[in-house]
């Protein structure tokens, strides 16, 4: 390994945590993999890297090449500044950061994800539109390879074009094959997961879907990732709890 070489990236900091006397330990997501990398004076109130270590911030650096990787040199893509303005807007946004702190380590496909991910943060900052949260979790579970069926019914393998997501049965079921007390979406909300689901990151913005449909659509989204994943988002709880305070 070349010591003396610098290496380039761009990422987005996900989180920081203390680091000897005055520098902090950032976790970044780039489009190649997760990684943490050292920011020296980070934590001083006069600091020019103060600015670049806070979650949430996109960031093009250069970095040594030695095992504890340290930033030398860094300028901000993206702030996000209407996202951290609003602070429903901001804590919706830790959702994903929450997920992929969590689950980026079993993500195959590095590149899609952080591509995603970016379109994703930058269209809520401009548009405000929480809709792409959900579409986010949904598509976050094809990366992760537990995304429900949904051409077939899950249980007879017969092709329909409506049926009832279930999450025990990880897909849609036909009418035939619905089973008592099982947890299902109803067939107009399962028609609105599917279009979170197979519509074009570019398109989805044209969707309208209403603030009720998203929300039943996220507790849906909850459940599945707890019976599939044993994922419990703390994120979304402490969301609830400013949404009805």
């Amino acid at each position: 390994m070349n010591s003396e070489q610098k290496l380039k990236y761009d990422g987005l900091v996900l989180k920081t945590v203390p680091h000897k006397e005055a520098g902090v330990l950032a976790t970044i997501l780039t489009s190649d993999h997760i990684e943490s990398f050292i920011i020296r004076g980070a934590k001083k109130l006069t600091s020019g890297t103060r600015i670049i270590s806070n979650p949430l911030t996109l960031i093009t650096f250069d970095s040594t090449n030695v095992e504890y990787k340290t930033i030398t040199k860094s300028k901000i893509l993206n702030n996000y500044t209407s996202i951290k303005d609003d602070l429903y807007l901001y804590n919706s946004c830790l959702i994903i950061i929450e997920k992929l702190l969590y689950f980026s380590k079993y993500v195959n496909n590095y590149h899609k994800l952080y591509e995603f991910v970016l379109f994703i943060l930058d269209n809520i900052n401009k548009n405000n539109s929480l809709l792409l949260i959900d579409s986010f979790e949904i598509k976050l579970l094809y990366l992760l390879g537990v995304n429900p069926i949904l051409n077939n019914c899950s249980i007879c393998n017969k092709e329909i074009t409506e049926g009832f997501l279930s999450i025990t049965n990880g897909g849609i079921v036909c009418d035939d094959c619905i089973v008592a007390d099982e947890i299902l979406l109803d067939k107009d909300l399962t028609n609105k997961y599917k279009l979170l689901y197979f519509t074009k990151k570019d398109e989805l913005l044209k969707l309208n879907i209403s603030n009720d449909s998203l929300n039943k659509l996220s507790k849906f989204i909850d459940e599945y990732y707890l019976y599939h994943l044993e994922f419990d988002s703390k994120a979304k709880s402490i969301i609830r709890s400013i949404k009805y305070e």
